[in-house]
C-alpha cells in the first residue's frame, strides 16, 4: 500500500473567520490538497514583507487556537499595472 496523507477538515470558512476575527483580512484564500493559501495584494508595501504577512496569518490562526504547520511565504511583486501580493501557504493541524 501506497502512504497517506491526511488531508485538512478544516474549512475555508472558518479559516477566514479565524484571520477575520484578528483583523487580517486577505484577498484570496483556497484550499488545495489539505492546504491553505491566503493571498493578499498591495501597490505600496508601506514597509510589510511577505515573511511579516506570514507572522500575522499564523499569529491569528493560532489565537483561534488552530496549529499552523508547514508555512511558506513569497512575494510576488509585477510592475504596474499588474497586481502584486504576499501570498502565504500552510497546513492547519
Amino acid at each position: 500500500m501506497g502512504a497517506t496523507t491526511k488531508k485538512s477538515s478544516f474549512t475555508i470558512r472558518q479559516i477566514a473567520v479565524a484571520l477575520g476575527v484578528s483583523a487580517v483580512c486577505p484577498d484570496k484564500l483556497f484550499k488545495r490538497n489539505g492546504r491553505f493559501t491566503v493571498r493578499w495584494g498591495f501597490f505600496y508595501r508601506h514597509g510589510l514583507t511577505a515573511q511579516q504577512f506570514a507572522n500575522r496569518v499564523v499569529s491569528a490562526l493560532e489565537a483561534a487556537g488552530r496549529t499552523v504547520l508547514n508555512v511558506r511565504y513569497k512575494e510576488v511583486w509585477q510592475s504596474w499595472p499588474k497586481d502584486s501580493y504576499f501570498e502565504v501557504g500552510f497546513e492547519v493541524a
